[in-house]
């Protein structure tokens, strides 16, 4: 079933998150057995973590790759205006780093 704004329960999404040396994180993919067009990855704004977040808390910031836990939460935003428009909550609940060896 496609991400839908018109849902007011958070949902949670992992994804793959990688930091680069210069401290830069990007979503890699997320975690799932949806179909790609199902998936989280069709809201957000190209691959940097800090162009989608609704706040930075919790992002991580050391060189490497993190197993991530996102919270989705959208909400109606009830403006008089547009009685329709809807927003959403992007936000970072858990990373773990994944060491990796070579």
């Amino acid at each position: 079933m496609p991400i839908k704004m018109e849902n007011n329960k958070p949902t949670f999404h992992y994804f793959l998150v990688a930091v680069t040396f210069d401290g830069i994180a990007h979503f890699i993919s997320e975690i799932t057995d949806k179909k790609p067009e199902d998936t989280l990855e069709n809201f957000l704004d190209g691959s940097y973590l800090s162009d989608n977040l609704s706040d930075n808390k919790n992002m991580p910031t050391e060189p490497g790759i993190y197993k991530c836990i996102f919270r989705f939460h959208s909400y109606k935003v009830n403006i008089p205006a547009d009685p329709d428009e809807w927003d959403y909550d992007f936000t970072i609940e858990k990373c773990e780093n994944i060491h990796l060896s070579f």
